[in-house]
């Protein structure tokens, strides 16, 4: 059979080859005329799961989803119109088994038939799509999870915050977008430290991978707070990838541990309080008690056969020993009021020249035993001033009668007393054993004794009252002293 030859003419030749072409292209390739398709490649027809005569007999907005069908027709009618819109966007396309697939589509005009036209090529993003949905979602979990913790969190990279989540920026007063950016010193109470702390953590997130400290960072408005920072490279070894730091504000867990400490030293010394007191008091207490039942004793079973002066002696033994308990009890109870805040403080204009005085004497009295000498010195015979006379002979009474009692090789104790301006300054000065220098800073405290005052008696009461006294009035008190050459005490009121 012959079958004759076919030949083409050149436009024709090219008019095969370019249908090659379209038909063979990975994309979808339609031409849109007058709302109707007037051409769809095979591929077309693939994506779009129909025919290409469905198509042809179809309006073009069949497939396109009905959702986004309004602005598809309104960006056709404008391109057609000679505006200026997108050549290239995403829409969702409706499938005859109701699918719903997303396409990438690139327009752009052609003549065709000679009368104007839409090319259109498209390609299925629809798993694209869906990853990227989901990266977003499975980002905004994240996002939201780092965002709802407890703990600051911040990406670093070259020590500059890339991201931080809303606690962070909570823990330190500034708005996210205001620290995105921003270097990690603004944050730092000091750059020479901000700087040292930088190569520590570069150290030790190169050998590592981690770094980990307990810092000081600034707030916006100033305040200093303390946070646990903990780092963790992006990439192993590699801080210049950037680093995720974590920081957990521990201001309160540090001053509530501090509170414990204090508690406990509060305790220790509490019961050292305690120590001292029972010390204090098996020996204060039972050296009078001793001579009181020793006494009575002789009255009891020598009565009749003993003098009237022995009597008498014997009497006034008695009467000391008493005296001298009753003193110490009125001590230790003013030192419960001290410290219970239940001591009035009731001042009122008294005559200095005539209190001092009389605490000379009643002192001499109380150590008539005593062998060294007093001596006074007051600047105006006539002086005068606002105090409460009480506690005034608390503070001046101890203090004379300690220069006494621990000057037992005698010696001179000065009192001096001096106005100036709206101040009044005491000063007891003696020649006796003196303080060693370490013990002087807890001379102060209740049952607290020198460790040089020997056999001497006292109860460690004393100069507490005193201080606290001095308190009262808005005072102060000082203390110098040389171990062997004395000791001088000065009270500003």
């Amino acid at each position: 059979m012959y079958t004759p030859e076919i030949r083409l003419d050149g436009e024709h030749l090219e008019l095969v080859r370019l249908r090659a072409i379209v038909e063979s292209c990975g994309e979808g390739l339609v031409v849109i005329q007058n709302d109707q398709f007037v051409f769809a490649n095979d591929r077309a027809t693939e994506l779009l799961q129909t025919t290409r005569a469905e198509m042809m007999a179809q309006g073009y907005l069949v497939r396109v989803h009905p959702q986004d069908r309004d602005w598809i027709e309104d960006r056709r009618h404008q391109r057609l119109a000679g505006q200026a819109v997108p050549s290239r966007y995403e829409v969702r396309t409706l499938l005859e088994s109701g699918d719903v697939r997303w396409l990438d589509i690139g327009v752009t005009m052609i003549p065709w038939g000679g009368a104007p036209a839409t090319l259109t090529f498209f390609s299925d993003i629809t798993e694209r799509k869906q990853a990227h949905a989901e990266l977003q979602r499975a980002s905004s979990e994240r996002e939201a999870i780092l965002h709802n913790a407890l703990v600051g969190i911040v990406m670093s990279v070259d020590r500059h915050n890339q991201w931080v989540n809303d606690k962070f920026s909570q823990m330190v007063g500034y708005g996210r977008e205001e620290l995105i950016g921003m270097p990690s010193a603004m944050l730092h109470p000091d750059r020479a430290v901000w700087e040292q702390l930088g190569r520590e953590q570069r150290t030790a997130l190169v050998a590592t991978s981690t770094s980990s400290s307990v810092r000081q960072l600034k707030r916006r408005n100033g305040e200093l707070f303390w946070v646990q920072m903990e780092g963790q490279c992006v990439r192993k070894n590699d801080p210049d990838a950037g680093v995720i730091w974590t920081f957990l504000d521990i201001t309160e867990r540090l001053k509530a541990e501090n509170d414990t400490r204090v508690a406990l030293e509060q305790q220790k010394e509490l019961n050292n309080l305690r120590s001292r007191f029972v010390a204090m008091t098996s020996h204060e207490f039972r050296t009078p008690l001793s001579t009181i039942l020793s006494s009575a004793e002789l009255l009891k079973y020598y009565d009749e056969r003993l003098p009237q002066a022995e009597k008498s002696k014997i009497l006034k033994t008695i009467e000391d020993g008493v005296q001298r308990m009753k003193r110490m009890l009125d001590r230790v109870l003013l030192l419960g009021k001290v410290e219970a805040h239940m001591l009035e403080f009731r001042p009122r204009a008294v005559n200095l020249q005539q209190i001092c005085q009389d605490l000379v004497e009643d002192t001499r009295a109380q150590h008539p035993l005593s062998i060294c000498e007093i001596t006074t010195n007051f600047t105006d015979p006539a002086i005068e001033g606002v105090f409460d006379e009480k506690l005034l002979h608390h503070i001046l009474g101890n203090l004379l009668s300690n220069a006494l009692k621990y000057s037992p090789q005698g010696g001179a104790v000065h009192f001096r007393v001096v106005c100036s301006g709206e101040h009044t300054l005491f000063e007891v000065s003696d020649q006796g054993i003196g303080i060693p220098h370490d013990e002087i800073q807890h001379l102060f405290e209740s049952f607290h004794r020198a460790s040089n005052v020997g056999d001497i008696p006292g109860t460690g009461l004393g100069l507490a009252i005193v201080k606290n006294a001095v308190d009262l009035h808005g005072g102060s008190i000082s203390v110098s002293s040389v171990p062997g050459r004395g000791s001088t005490f000065t009270v500003r009121l």
